[in-house]
Order: C-alpha cells, then sequence, then structure tokens
C-alpha cells in the first residue's frame, strides 16, 4: 500500500481518513469539479468541505460508498 493510500474496512473511519478519501476520488476523476459532477454536487461544495469550511453532508458520504455510523464514546478521565 503507497503512502496516503486509505485501505478498505469495516472499521469506523476519522474525519480526516473520509478527507483523504475524498481527495483521492477527486483525483481518480480528474479533478474536485469533475468528482463533484459525478456525484450530483457543485465543485464549490467539494472545495468547501475539503478546506474544513463545510462539513461532510450525506451526499458526500453516499459518493464515497459511505454512511455515517453510531456515533461512539469514550471514558473521559477524571481529574482529581
Amino acid at each position: 500500500m503507497a503512502d496516503g493510500d486509505i485501505q478498505h474496512t469495516s472499521e469506523p473511519l476519522t474525519q480526516d481518513a473520509v478527507l483523504l478519501l475524498l481527495r483521492q476520488a477527486c483525483v481518480e476523476a480528474g479533478g474536485q469539479a469533475a468528482w463533484a459532477a459525478q456525484v450530483g454536487i457543485s465543485g464549490g461544495y467539494v472545495c468547501e468541505v475539503l478546506r474544513g469550511r463545510r462539513t461532510l453532508s450525506d451526499r458526500v458520504l453516499r459518493g464515497l460508498g459511505l454512511q455515517r455510523g453510531e456515533p461512539t464514546f469514550v471514558q473521559r478521565s477524571v481529574l482529581s
């Protein structure tokens, strides 16, 4: 596996991992505008998501073959 590649798994993905998948999908499609057109969203929206100015929409996730999962929780540490 090359550096920066995401291995497909059933494990939950972090937002950073999803953004990396989105970047890779855009490259494979020939650019952000091309991928956005394939998915049916605006290229500007994809750009804003990749810049961290917009959140990942369900349509973006579907275009990547993903869906939102249940949030997970961890026990917080108790400060003395």
